[in-house]
């Protein structure tokens, strides 16, 4: 429904009394509680009615809560939440579960397949008891949290009738598409919620005999009670109701009072042996409960850390070499490295005097008698460095942490076209793989990512096999990920299958400005002559860097108070702007400083008009 372009109709913010009519209708449909329903429509909070003009021209109503769309209303007058609502509150929708290789079929428009749906269970109820129409979302293996609304195609009987061939979801609303990118400033990332289907590990295949993944004898003893008052139970029904047919002299009676104080003493023994069990588990809780508060107790009595600046700065320096020491101009001043790399890289604010060091000058010293700088004084008080030791073993070890982004830097992305992003996430397992790449655990990385740094991490080791270049021979680390005998010769394509295997598959939508690319495409500006010897300026090949065209030409129309129009090329996949006037510098301008895009890649600067000189 939104996979195409929208047209905005209006914006209108809703009364006191049109929200709580919106709380309530969601609370009905929904049946969510109180603490749910504060957590959609914070207090505070700005809501407002969107309504939408869809590529095929319906209309809908779509409610933001602080401009990020959390519901919207179909045309039948369906409401139903938007992936950023099933976010904060996972289980507002029943979920169909699919492979994460159909989430790009399905931001392409495409509805869900029965075929991609993972069932839970055998039998008719594999697709639970949902009726036909109903409300459902769509999540993945890798990920519980939802990228997928839309409504079931049929009933679970009816699904599950049809042998799985057909449409089992039709997808109204997925992650990327234009409602989820509403307002660029609120987009938000898919969260990790953990995978949505357990994967079998070694553990669900223990060899035979082993003894680790025996029966417990808790467990075993109560199976046994289990079985005793089962054929405890069996032997008073056998013996009081025999079966048609059996010996005709055996006459029914009732039960003498000695059978009953045999079967209420057995009983009653297995109730007081149980009984006992339970309580020996409630004291077991209670102290570890008692433990726990205890825990809790000592850790509120704590009191923040004082901040250590030495470390601080220290953080600050390594961080500072990891990210700019192949980049620095050497030699370089000692004070223009400390403002211009050191201070931008600190986690926190810092102050050299309630240092230990006092001056930036010992402080240097220090790391240059650690060998990580070479410091040399030209003149008295004019010092320089002249060499960084990248290679040194704590600054290859170190990861420095992310850099919060400035906010006007981030605002720059909604002038860029976004798209879906195929990324895995460095897990636990792979992590000592990735940290002399200067890669955290949980940082995402595409494939080719990957694979670049498994090229570098061989041929720095010599790993390759001299006979044939794509065999690679396994050191220790690698054995240890691909659980291999060292030394052991393995294809490198299925070495990095390995590693991207361990890894947890993700996706996510990024601005096509941040995607690299090998090739440099070129903007060409041109100038052509209209009806009465009017001069126009032509403007191409914008879409080659994801430039919005409708945000650029508004953009050129503020700027120069001219009219813009934008005219599709014949023969030509991309769109052409036209400006009225020679606007050649003024384009130039905005494509070099707000766009940030070289000035090498741009043709046609020549053609500007010519500045007129001040005179003095």
């Amino acid at each position: 429904m939104f996979i195409k372009a929208v047209k905005t109709k209006s914006n209108v913010q809703l009364k006191s009394s049109d929200r709580k009519k919106l709380q309530q209708k969601v609370s009905t449909k929904f049946n969510v509680t109180q603490d749910e329903l504060n957590t959609i429509f914070p207090n505070k909070s700005s809501i407002s009615v969107i309504k939408l003009i869809t590529h095929s021209e319906d209309i809908v109503s779509v409610y933001a809560v602080d401009k990020r769309p959390m519901f919207f209303e179909t045309p039948d007058q369906v409401l139903l939440p938007t992936v950023y609502t099933l976010w904060l509150v996972p289980n507002l929708l029943p979920a169909f579960t699919t492979h994460p290789a159909v989430l790009p079929r399905l931001s392409n428009g495409a509805d869900l397949m029965l075929p991609g749906i993972i069932r839970q269970g055998q039998g008719p109820r594999c697709y639970g008891y949902y009726k036909k129409h109903e409300v459902v979302a769509v999540n993945l293996t890798s990920n519980k949290a939802a990228i997928a609304i839309g409504l079931l195609a049929k009933s679970s009987d009816d699904l599950y009738m049809s042998g799985g061939v057909g449409i089992g979801v039709n997808v109204l609303h997925v992650f990327g598409d234009k409602l989820w990118g509403l307002d660029a400033s609120v987009c938000l990332q898919a969260p990790l919620l953990g995978a949505g289907v357990e994967m079998p590990t070694d553990e669900d295949f223990p060899a035979l005999g082993d003894t680790k993944f025996k029966a417990q004898p808790q467990q075993a003893q109560q199976s046994q009670q289990e079985v005793a008052k089962k054929l405890v139970i069996s032997q008073v029904k056998n013996e009081e109701f025999p079966m048609l047919g059996s010996d005709p002299k055996r006459k029914a009676k009732e039960p003498t009072g000695t059978d009953t104080a045999v079967v209420t003493e057995k009983l009653s023994d297995l109730l007081l042996d149980e009984m006992k069990g339970d309580a020996e588990d409630n004291k077991q809780e209670d102290s570890d409960n008692d433990d726990d508060n205890v825990d809790v107790a000592v850790e509120d009595s704590e009191e923040p850390e004082e901040i250590n600046h030495d470390e601080l700065l220290q953080r600050a320096f390594f961080t500072a070499l990891k990210r700019d020491g192949k980049t620095l101009q050497l030699p370089l001043l000692t004070s223009t490295f400390y403002r211009k790399n050191v201070l931008p890289a600190a986690e926190q604010p810092i102050d050299l005097k309630k240092t230990s060091h006092k001056k930036l000058s010992k402080f240097l010293l220090e790391m240059a008698a650690n060998r990580f700088i070479t410091v040399k004084e030209e003149q008295k008080g004019i010092e320089k460095i002249t060499q960084v030791n990248l290679s040194h073993p704590e600054l290859v070890d170190f990861i420095p942490k992310a850099i919060v982004k400035d906010e006007a830097v981030e605002s720059q992305n909604n002038l860029f076209v976004t798209e879906m992003t195929e990324l895995y996430l460095v897990t636990d397992e792979t992590a000592k793989f990735f940290a002399p790449f200067n890669v955290a655990n949980g940082d995402g990385l595409a494939s080719s990512q990957v694979k670049k740094m498994l090229k570098e991490y061989v041929c720095n080791n010599k790993l390759q096999s001299p006979l044939n270049p794509r065999i690679i021979q396994t050191n220790e680390m690698l054995s240890t990920l691909c659980k291999r005998e060292s030394n052991a010769s393995i294809p490198f394509d299925d070495l990095l299958s390995v590693i991207l295997s361990k890894m947890t598959h993700s996706f996510e939508m990024r601005s096509k400005s941040d995607v690299k690319s090998s090739k440099n495409p070129t903007i060409q500006m041109s100038l052509a002559t209209r009806s009465g010897n009017k001069k126009v300026t032509l403007v191409s090949n914008l879409e080659a860097y994801g430039i919005r065209l409708n945000e650029f030409e508004k953009a050129c129309k503020l700027g120069v108070a001219a009219s813009t129009t934008v005219t599709k090329l014949p023969y030509q996949k991309g769109e052409q702007l036209l400006v009225q006037g020679n606007q050649i510098r003024f384009i130039y301008k905005l494509l070099t400083e707000t766009y940030k895009i070289p000035g090498k890649n741009i043709v046609g600067l020549d053609l500007a008009k010519k500045e007129k000189k001040v005179k003095k």
